[in-house]
């Protein structure tokens, strides 16, 4: 049996390397049936992962998008030959199956004009355990945690500032009275930042991590 020219077989090789190469070694996405496209932002956990096989970095995201009444998590390594580090904040255009969100393809990613890229920390004690409050570029993240640090449930909001009050939503949703579910009014004494939630009556202040 014949296996055919060799060089057919080596050059369709490297063409299908060089394929894998440029997108990082991970195979395309397909999506079946009807696609519809949509628009999801950047929440959390930004880290670098490492790219085979020259080595290097890429960087992983976790987004959120919105489908009618349902908000889907999703998480890409994003490619540094074709695109730049994505703060939190930042929005992406992906395209999703209708008969699955879960399935989805990042089509582009969108200018973001904030380079401030400042995290915040604060926290507050109770007597079951603790809050942690993350804030950045208009991310919330509020996580309910234990006294030995274990996770018990994750708020996910977006954020608008007037002055010193601070004003918090789920995230998708409109920034309406009815949709508040946090107002932060920002203090300082003896030197320290403080939050104060109009609304569950809890004192956040800034808590510097090393």
């Amino acid at each position: 049996m014949k296996l055919g020219n060799p060089w057919t077989f080596g050059i369709l090789f490297m063409a299908v390397f060089s394929y894998l190469a440029w997108n990082n070694f991970e195979l395309p996405t397909f999506l079946f049936g009807e696609v519809k496209e949509t628009v999801g932002i950047v929440i959390v956990d930004t880290k670098k992962v490492a790219t085979l096989p020259r080595g290097g970095f890429s960087q992983l995201i976790v987004f959120a998008y919105r489908i009618e009444d349902s908000t889907y998590i999703g998480r890409q390594t994003i490619n540094p030959r074709k695109y730049s580090f994505r703060p939190i904040g930042s929005k992406l255009k992906l395209r999703y199956s209708k008969s699955d969100p879960t399935k989805f393809e990042v089509l582009s990613y969108y200018q973001f004009h904030s380079y401030s890229h400042k995290k915040e920390y604060l926290w507050q004690e109770s007597f079951k355990g603790y809050d942690e409050l993350y804030m950045e570029n208009g991310i919330v993240k509020l996580q309910h945690k234990t006294e030995g640090g274990k996770l018990i449930d994750t708020f996910l909001g977006q954020s608008k500032t007037y002055k010193d009050t601070t004003l918090v939503v789920p995230i998708f949703k409109p920034f309406t009275p009815e949709n508040t579910v946090m107002c932060l009014i920002k203090s300082k004494s003896y030197k320290k930042e403080t939050l104060q939630d109009t609304i569950s009556k809890k004192s956040y202040w800034r808590v510097t991590k090393s």
